[in-house]
């Protein structure tokens, strides 16, 4: 071959090489093109509220550009839409309807996360939810401004923020901050607005979650689902397996008794810390015993309390000392009668009339004489005793809401018992209680036959005619029948 055969065919060669690399480019960037094209549907389709639209664009990209960087960010997409996982914030107000509300998301498949702990707690986890529910009726815990500034990173990325509340409370009202910093107005019944690449949503709850309304589970199941996914409107495609809970961050120990509360009850949990102190001397001398360890008291933002499962004690910070110091003699005083630290379902008249008894007595001792006198008094004024006379009040059948009759006449029998037999009726009960746990003849759930029979026999004489007599339908046991109902454990 000729030099200039030889200078023809290279060049030849040469531009062939480059033309063939300008058509990859273009058929790389048409690539690109159409795989951005598909991502991009697939996020208009969320944001409108249709998964199986979204999905059907991700999938085609998965399928038709599996190595470019829109079908990473296509395959964290899928992720997102296969379930919907919800954050429920109750670190600025703890309400009581937040636990049915969540069990109704979960059966429907939504999966939900209750939170206990503060929100900057929860900062690095913020990105494991698609919606961030914070739900506030009234002016209780303030949110601070790192809190504020979270909120708005997370929307700002894609995360959706619902906002429950109320246009009723008036200033100051937390929640207002929240909404005004997300450019999102309060307005009945419902506002909503975008903020970056998510989206802020207002809810005023004018009943729909309210507890009376929750009642019918059914039908509340069904309202309360179809309004959430109407206000954040992602399809549950998979059923989602998260189910979670997360205590307050912060523990401490007050004697026996552990305390736990998130950095903002900080106040609340010192005062808590040095009321307990003053409680469990007096308890342990009503019981003469030393209490067992095991009990948890878990400071929650709202003002009242109540136990939250096991061993756990949820206790209001925003109580007002003598019914917070009320509450949790009460609480350690049914403590007291768990001698196996283990939960023990007693009857009403127990849990809400002697250990009320015992709380009201104790809330005299540690200083708060006439908040416990003036409760007294009302319990009493509410049954009228009249020992002449049974009044109807059948101690062995729980009295519908725990009225304040049935634990009044509750009351008058214990009072009634020490006076007649022994001052000392509540320790030599636990005493009893603890002998017949240790011989493993302890039942999880204890009638009010049971509960006399134990009595009687700490006591040391038959206490069945005295119920009766006062008018409770109980049928008697023989005292030397050990097993109470329930065959000894193998």
């Amino acid at each position: 071959m000729s030099v200039s055969a030889w200078c023809k065919a290279t060049v030849g060669l040469l531009w062939t090489v480059v033309l063939m690399g300008a058509a990859s480019s273009v058929n790389a960037q048409a690539a690109e093109t159409q795989a951005a094209r598909l991502l991009a549907a697939a996020r208009k389709a969320i944001h409108a509220g249709s998964a199986t639209d979204a999905m059907q664009s991700l999938e085609m990209l998965k399928k038709l550009f599996p190595q470019t960087p829109e079908a990473d960010q296509g395959e964290k997409l899928l992720t997102q839409i296969s379930s919907l996982e919800v954050l429920m914030d109750c670190s600025h107000e703890w309400r009581g309807d937040v636990q049915t509300v969540a069990s109704y998301l979960k059966q429907s498949g939504i999966g939900v996360t209750i939170s206990d702990a503060s929100l900057d707690h929860m900062k690095d986890r913020l990105a494991d939810y698609e919606v961030v529910l914070v739900w506030q009726e009234t002016a209780s815990l303030s949110f601070t401004d790192p809190e504020i500034q979270m909120l708005k990173e997370y929307v700002n990325k894609g995360g959706r923020l619902l906002v429950i509340g109320t246009t009723q409370t008036l200033a100051p009202y937390p929640v207002r901050k929240v909404l005004d910093a997300l450019s999102c107005p309060l307005r009945s019944p419902q506002t909503q607005a975008s903020y970056g690449d998510g989206k802020v949503k207002f809810f005023d709850n004018t009943g729909l979650f309210k507890q009376p309304r929750l009642g019918d589970a059914r039908e509340s199941q069904e309202e309360v689902v179809e309004v959430f996914q109407r206000l954040m409107p992602y399809e549950a495609v998979n059923r989602s397996k998260v189910d979670d809970y997360v205590k307050p961050e912060e523990t401490e120990e007050a004697g026996p008794i552990r305390i736990e509360a998130s950095w903002r009850l900080r106040p609340s949990a010192d005062r808590t810390k040095e009321l307990l102190g003053k409680v469990l001397e007096q308890v342990r001398v009503t019981y003469k015993d030393e209490l067992a360890e095991g009990m948890t008291v878990r400071l929650l933002p709202r003002a009242w309390s109540g136990w939250a499962g096991g061993m756990v004690f949820s206790s209001g910070a925003f109580e007002g000392l003598p019914e917070q110091a009320r509450q949790l003699s009460k609480a350690v005083a049914l403590y007291g009668l768990f001698p196996e630290g283990k939960w023990i379902s007693y009857p009403p008249w127990i849990t809400n009339g002697w250990c009320d008894l015992v709380g009201l007595r104790t809330c005299f001792k540690v200083g708060f004489k006439l908040e416990a006198e003036a409760m007294r008094k009302e319990l009493m004024d509410a049954y009228k005793p009249n020992p002449a006379k049974p009044d109807g009040i059948d101690l062995s059948v729980s009295a519908a809401g725990e009225s304040r009759p049935y634990i009044g006449k509750a009351q008058w029998v214990l009072e009634t018992v020490e006076t007649n037999h022994s001052k000392e009726t509540l320790a030599q009960l636990r005493r009893t209680l603890k002998r017949y746990a240790a011989a493993g003849k302890m039942p999880e759930s204890i009638s009010t036959r049971n509960m006399i029979f134990y009595l009687s026999q700490a006591l040391g004489r038959d206490l069945f005619g005295f119920f009766q007599a006062i008018g409770t339908s109980v049928i008697a046991v023989p005292l030397d029948y050990h097993e109470l109902e329930k065959p000894e454990k193998k």
